[in-house]
């Protein structure tokens, strides 16, 4: 299987990969990834809020952070909103 130039590969960090792009991402990102799922998942990966990849004003970065909370939010069992 051949894996497109954007894809990292199976074995390499996800953070990694974007650690280098996060304050320069001013494209938006691919319209086929699940954005809010990404950011759902993003807790439990160890990732932070604000470690969002994609730049502030874009839909993706507002559904990615919509994820993250929805998930902070389940695990705090519905108590307040996540920071």
């Amino acid at each position: 299987m051949m894996l497109s130039s954007r894809c990292p590969g199976p074995r390499a960090s996800w953070t990694g990969f974007w650690a280098p792009y996060v304050a320069a991402m001013t494209q938006p990102p691919d319209d086929n990834l699940d954005h809010r799922a990404l950011g759902y998942y993003a807790p439990g990966k160890g990732l932070r809020r604000q470690d969002c990849p994609y730049a502030e004003g874009m839909e993706a970065h507002a559904q990615w952070i919509a994820g993250y909370d929805e998930a902070v939010n389940e695990r705090e069992g519905g108590q307040g909103e996540a920071e």
